[in-house]
This record gives structure tokens, C-alpha cells and sequence, in this order.
């Protein structure tokens, strides 16, 4: 059972002269390094499990947003794996009230599959606490992983046989493909004693979890090796940081190499350059046809390597009119030109509740109203033009038909019982439905966009 740590336990850290803590001075300059310039926003939350690093992480971030003028909120999950759960995110959140943060429970009920436990529930804090912010108009959200945790995903990546991207380990920022919201990792510099010292100084307790110690673990055996092996801590952070250069090298190398060989546009296709993207090292190239795919598709997570470099070994033997699926992406090539469109089959219809709606993680649709017909998001398909009277199918023939076909069947459509009310890229919509010269917003907003700034969806 996790157990909040007796003032024994805090005497011993206050004896200990190797520990300094984290400073007020410190902690500003690190979020202030995350967000230059005053741009981090008023309205701020952090995830807290109990343990020492989250409730030091709020406690630091408190002073701050008290300092700075910020609007500070607290999540905890209630994972639900054991019968103290409900008790012990309250001590969690009866610690936080004592320093005035204001602090919400969200609770996860766990199916009854036994694999992977860990994995699932922290998949589910991250979607659950992403949901929270992205609900309450929250645009970043604090974590609090630390130098150790570092280490320890590095060893665990290595062992799992990552690339460059996975042994770069965790990103200081870094937004979260399906919600948008930006996780923020302000700690990443300090050490796991600095932040129990940071409790300690607040006269704060925590919640020990068991399962970090559990045997079963592979993290546990790795942070007891890390343990007897101090020094080596530092070396691994230094190659952490090593691959983080290379990561950050390579995804601007790719971004510029995209500029030069594709082009992507607003009804959520690319245009690729074959002979130009086979001009770049295979590396880049792999990164390029990942990142559209990514994109186009809507997925959070890039493919498996090996269908990728099966998909890279067929684009570049594609034969003029060929055409193949990767990604839950259809390509097509016409001449030197391949084009990457989205596969309707992937892309399932979704109710419309709210005015302004994402669908399919890659398009914001904004509506003047949310209508009282009950509609639902859908893709074009092989319709085509046929649900349009003749002589307004005329009108939007020219339009309709300078798209890519499979770019065209991707189109978003709004729908009703009756049929297509709505489509937004070629600016027709039912005027029964929506009135006289509606103004439906249609615009292609990629979960994880690969653009630097110079990189534009013409």
C-alpha cells in the first residue's frame, strides 16, 4: 500500500549536505527558458500523483504562478487499481489545498486486462488529464520528470532496440498529438533528491508508490543499477543530450528537404516530387514520407519501421498510374508527381455536438451555429457530385474535378438523415440547413506538424 512519508523520513533528507534543493531562482529560469518573453499563457495546470516529484513540481510551480500572475490548477487520477486508490489521490489533493492550489480528481476505471497495467494506466492519466486542459481552455500542461526518470528511459529504449528519436528520451516541450496541449517538462535538469528536498522545505509529505520498487518491473531493476552507479548518471544524460542534438538536427534537416519536395494543401493531401525526394540520404527520406503519412493520416505515432521501409521500397518503384496504400494514406503517381491522400476507409463518421469540431485529427471545422437537425461529419466518397442538383453540379464541376481523385473522396462532408448538407472545401452548404450565404471555416491543422514556420499548406 502507497504511504504518505513520515517527518522521519524529511529529517533524514534535511541531514543530507549534497542536496541543495530547487530554487525559486532556479525553477523561473527553467520555465522561463521553456517560455521566452512572458509567453507562457495565464491559465496553467500540472498533473500530480502524490509522489515527491509531482507535489514538488506544483508546490514550485505555485510560488511561480503567484509570483507571475498565472492561474494555477492541479489534476490527480484516480487510477482505480486498488482498493486505497480514491484515498490516496484525496491525501494528494488535501496536501496541495493546504498551500492554496486548487485541485481536481479525474478517475479512470480500468478494464479487467492484466498486461500491460502500467502502460495503460499511463496512457490513460495523460489522455484524461489532456481532455481536462483541452475542456478548460488549458494550453499547456506541467510534468514532472526528472533527471533519474531520464536516465531510465534511456536504459529501457536501449534495451528495446530505439533509434535516434527514442534514445533522445524525453523532450523538454512537446506537444500532445490528439489533444493539442503542450507538456511541459520544466525538470528535467534536477535531480529526484532535489525535488524530495523541495517537500521537504515546504513541509509537505508524499505518497510512496510500490510499484517503483516492484520486481517485475524492468524501470525497477534499472533504478536500483542507477543507484549503485552514480557517476554513470551523469555520463548517460550527457548521451541523452547527444541524441537530442541529433534529433533536433535531423528533424530541421527534414523539414527543410520537405519544403524542397513536397507540397501540401488545405483539403488535406500532398503533392510529392519523386526525383526530388529520392535525391535525399535514405534517412531523411524515411523521416519525410513518415512525417506526411503522420499528418495527412491524423495518427499520433509514426508507422513500425519495417512498413515504412516496405512503403519506401514501393515508392520508389511506383509505376506511372500506380497506385498503393501505407499509413492509411493512398498514393498515386502521376508523372514525377506522387500524390498522398488520406484513405476514406480509415476515417470513420463522427457526430457534430459543438459549432467548432475536429475531424479525423486533421481538419477544424467551424459552423455559424450548431444546427437543430442532428448531423454527423462523414467524407465524401465515391458520391461524387451526384447529390447536387444539375445545374449547381455544373457550377462546382471545375473546382471539384482540379483535386487528386482519392483527395477528393477524403473531402469532409457534413451530413444529415436525408443526406449531404455541407461541403466545406468547395463552399456549398444547404441553405434549408443553414440559411443564405452560411459561413462554414474549413482548415487542415495537423495533430503533430512537422512545419517549421518557412513550411506552408498552400
Amino acid at each position: 500500500m502507497r504511504t504518505v512519508n513520515t517527518m522521519k523520513t524529511v529529517k533524514k533528507h534535511n541531514n543530507r549536505n549534497d542536496i541543495s534543493g530547487v530554487s525559486a531562482t532556479e525553477f523561473s529560469a527553467a520555465v522561463d527558458k521553456l517560455f521566452p518573453e512572458n509567453t507562457l499563457p495565464e491559465k496553467i495546470a500540472v498533473g500530480v500523483s502524490g509522489g515527491a516529484d509531482s507535489t514538488a513540481l506544483a508546490l514550485l510551480l505555485a510560488d511561480y504562478a503567484k509570483e507571475t500572475g498565472r492561474q494555477l490548477t492541479a489534476l490527480t487520477v484516480n487510477h482505480n487499481l486498488r482498493s486505497a486508490s480514491a484515498e490516496e489521490a484525496d491525501q494528494a489533493v488535501q496536501a496541495l489545498k493546504k498551500h492554496g492550489i486548487s485541485c481536481h480528481i479525474l478517475d479512470w476505471q480500468p478494464t479487467a486486462q492484466k498486461t500491460a497495467v502500467q502502460k495503460r494506466a499511463r496512457d490513460a492519466r495523460y489522455r484524461l488529464m489532456t481532455k481536462y486542459c483541452r475542456d478548460h481552455g488549458i494550453s499547456v500542461l506541467f510534468l514532472a520528470h526528472h533527471a533519474d526518470d531520464q536516465a531510465e528511459t534511456f536504459w529501457m529504449r536501449l534495451n528495446a532496440g530505439s533509434g535516434i528519436d527514442g534514445l533522445a528520451c524525453m523532450e523538454k516541450l512537446r506537444r500532445e498529438p490528439e489533444s493539442s496541449v503542450l507538456i511541459a517538462r520544466p525538470l528535467l535538469d534536477f535531480d529526484k533528491d532535489d525535488l524530495e528536498t523541495v517537500c521537504t522545505n515546504h513541509k509537505t509529505g508524499w505518497i510512496e508508490d510500490p510499484s517503483n520498487t516492484a520486481p517485475q518491473y524492468l524501470r525497477s531493476h534499472i533504478r536500483k543499477a542507477l543507484a549503485q552507479m552514480p557517476s554513470e548518471k551523469v555520463k548517460i544524460l550527457q548521451t541523452v543530450a547527444l541524441f537530442g542534438r541529433l534529433r533536433e538536427k535531423l528533424r530541421r534537416e527534414t523539414a527543410a528537404a520537405t519544403l524542397d519536395c513536397a507540397i501540401f494543401y488545405p483539403e488535406g493531401y500532398a503533392a510529392l516530387h519523386r526525383e526530388a525526394w529520392q535525391a535525399y540520404p535514405a534517412e531523411i527520406r524515411r523521416r519525410i514520407l513518415q512525417n506526411i503519412v503522420q499528418d495527412l493520416a491524423g495518427k499520433p505515432y509514426p508507422p513500425r519501421t519495417r512498413t515504412l521501409d516496405n512503403a519506401m521500397e514501393r515508392l520508389v518503384n511506383i509505376p506511372d498510374h500506380g497506385v498503393f496504400t501505407f499509413g492509411s494514406c493512398i498514393f498515386e503517381r502521376r508523372g514525377n508527381t506522387v500524390f498522398i491522400s488520406r484513405e476514406t476507409a480509415a476515417i470513420p463518421p463522427e457526430n457534430i455536438t459543438k459549432a467548432a469540431f475536429m475531424f479525423g485529427r486533421c481538419f477544424h471545422i467551424q459552423l455559424p451555429f450548431l444546427s437543430e437537425t442532428p448531423l454527423f461529419c462523414n467524407v465524401l466518397g465515391t458520391r461524387g457530385l451526384s447529390f447536387l442538383p444539375a445545374a449547381q453540379r455544373k457550377a462546382f464541376a471545375k473546382q471539384y474535378k482540379a483535386l487528386p481523385r482519392f483527395a477528393r473522396q477524403a473531402l469532409p462532408v457534413l451530413e444529415s438523415a436525408e443526406g449531404i448538407v455541407a461541403v466545406p472545401h468547395l463552399a456549398w452548404a444547404d441553405s434549408a440547413v443553414f440559411g443564405e450565404n452560411p459561413s462554414i471555416s474549413v482548415r487542415f491543422q495537423p495533430p503533430e506538424a512537422i512545419f517549421d514556420e518557412d513550411i506552408e499548406i498552400v
